[in-house]
């Protein structure tokens, strides 16, 4: 929420980190929702998706390139991040959807 109160002229020095977390039920139009509210249309935004990186997460893939797809289809520049410490098929997940961002 720090974001929101930031002058716009500070908002474009900056690559803010959004960590998704995990929720009951978490859906890719709650976080463009989230986006919407607190950051403008076409700032790059790095989101972090370590938290879903568990055994019990069967569709991290699916689930990653979906939130990307719609952000990217509501203007949002999205940057997916990753880092060390994640699993095979958290990188694959990124690997994936980062060819998407770059080739569409």
């Amino acid at each position: 929420m720090a974001i929101k109160d930031l002058k716009e002229k500070t908002k474009t020095k900056i690559i803010p980190i959004f960590e998704i977390i995990q929720e009951e039920e978490i859906k890719p139009e709650k976080i463009i929702s989230s986006l919407k509210s607190y950051i403008p249309k076409y700032m790059p935004v790095i989101l972090d998706f370590a938290y879903l990186d568990n055994d019990e997460n069967n569709d991290l893939n699916e689930f990653i390139f979906s939130v990307v797809n719609n952000c990217k289809s509501n203007g949002f520049n999205i940057i997916p991040m990753s880092g060390i410490g994640r699993s095979n098929e958290y990188d694959m997940a990124i690997s994936e959807t980062s060819k998407y961002l770059y080739l569409s």
